[in-house]
């Protein structure tokens, strides 16, 4: 197995790859552009699967978002516990917050990639998976 990591805009090269994967980073990226890029890079019958982040909208994002907000805490709390609070970061290493709605997130991944799988999950992230034929 060859593995490679590569900036997703300007670094990927040619493939085909068997599986990309792209995991808390395209909400950072341009969205369409990146899943064409991954569209062409894929080999038939390999599988693309990214875990993203999107911005709550709809009625049901923001019931989830209710439900996650102490779950977060409290993950957090459990993970980070005995540990010194982190330091404030600083404003230039801020990154973009997640721009797309979920609905926009799964109407472009449906052009982009039929047949794509799109899925809410818990801590306002998604999962999207598709598998070229």
């Amino acid at each position: 197995m060859t593995f490679t990591v590569a900036d997703a805009v300007t670094g990927l090269p040619d493939g085909p790859y068997d599986a990309i994967s792209c995991v808390a980073t395209i909400h950072h990226l341009p969205f369409a552009q990146v899943l064409t890029w991954f569209r062409r890079r894929l080999a038939p019958g390999g599988t693309v699967v990214v875990v993203g982040l999107y911005r709550a909208q709809a009625p049901v994002d923001h019931m989830l978002a209710a439900l996650a907000s102490p779950a977060n805490a409290v993950v957090g709390w459990l993970k980070n516990r005995g540990r010194p609070a982190p330091r404030p970061v600083s404003m230039t290493a801020r990154t973009r917050p997640a721009d797309m709605a979920f609905g926009e997130i799964a109407r472009e991944a449906g052009e982009i990639l039929p047949g794509a799988r799109v899925r809410r999950r818990l801590f306002w992230r998604y999962t999207l998976v598709w598998r070229r034929r």
